[in-house]
């Protein structure tokens, strides 16, 4: 067979990080991959993150390569009306280059892998950031049953919070409540104890966020996610690494609890006092 006259075209695999794991979406373009992946981000309002190129196999016709793909992956479609499949990246990968190679032969396919990461974007850093950051880099060794033992929180009513502030509050109650059960009053209560309830309020929207990984799953032990909540507490103040040095494994073995605490995106902000 002869594809000299026909204009290739691509077979693509993009991953979301806002999908649950293992769905990805498997396309055809005519275009740059990235170029297609960022189209259909910017042109549908029910996606809320960007799509990341997870493989590309460019092919002689991406119209058929498309089609038995699509047909051979058919019992892993999530929507018949829409290109995304229940699957791992690497299956994915495997499924594009052996129907491609069959159809047009090894030779007149060529394959390129994470071609494009994941952008982290720079975030200018506020005179907080700065602050989070100094104390944090001085910030003494001491255990954390020590600390717990000579805590002293400030008194109730520190601070007063504003009704947006407890409404995310309420939120964050949701959430944890699975593990956390605690009437809204009482969030109300402690984190008006906080000379600073906005920044407290916020590390705690990002440890919801993390802790969502989890909760979510029904499959999940509750012991399990209480586990994973302490972590994340401890992830609020400490980075990634030191948590896990310092942490004993029990349910959650050291790559899950990696897994869960890189998901948390805030740095260590250590825990103001007084």
């Amino acid at each position: 067979m002869e594809y000299q006259t026909i204009t290739m075209g691509y077979v693509y695999v993009l991953k979301n990080c806002s999908y649950e794991p293992y769905v990805v979406k498997i396309g055809k373009t005519t275009l740059e991959p990235h170029i297609r992946s960022k189209q259909i981000y910017w042109g549908a309002t029910g996606v809320p993150e960007h799509f990341d190129v997870a493989f590309i196999c460019k092919v002689p016709d991406c119209h058929v390569a498309e089609k038995a793909i699509h047909k051979a992956l058919a019992s892993y479609r999530k929507n018949k009306r829409r290109e995304f499949f229940h699957l791992p990246i690497e299956a994915a990968r495997n499924i594009v280059v052996s129907v491609s190679a069959e159809l047009f032969g090894k030779e007149n396919i060529s394959v390129a892998v994470n071609i494009q990461e994941p952008t982290k974007r720079k975030i200018k850093k506020t005179e907080e950031d700065k602050q989070d950051e100094h104390e944090y880099q001085n910030a003494s060794e001491m255990p954390v049953e020590q600390f717990v033992r000579t805590f002293k929180s400030s008194p109730v009513n520190t601070s007063i919070l504003t009704s947006e502030q407890k409404t995310r509050l309420c939120v964050i109650k949701d959430v944890f409540d699975v593990v956390f059960p605690q009437e809204a009053s009482k969030y109300h209560e402690n984190f008006s104890c906080d000379q600073n309830p906005d920044r407290e309020i916020k590390i705690w929207e990002h440890m919801a966020k993390a802790f969502m990984k989890v909760s979510t799953t029904p499959f999940i032990a509750y012991e399990f996610k209480r586990e994973a909540f302490f972590l994340l507490l401890m992830r609020s103040m400490k980075s990634t690494d030191e948590v896990l040095i310092n942490r004993d494994e029990n349910i959650i073995n050291n790559k899950q609890a990696k897994l869960l605490l890189k998901a948390y995106e805030l740095k260590p902000k250590p825990l103001r006092v007084g």
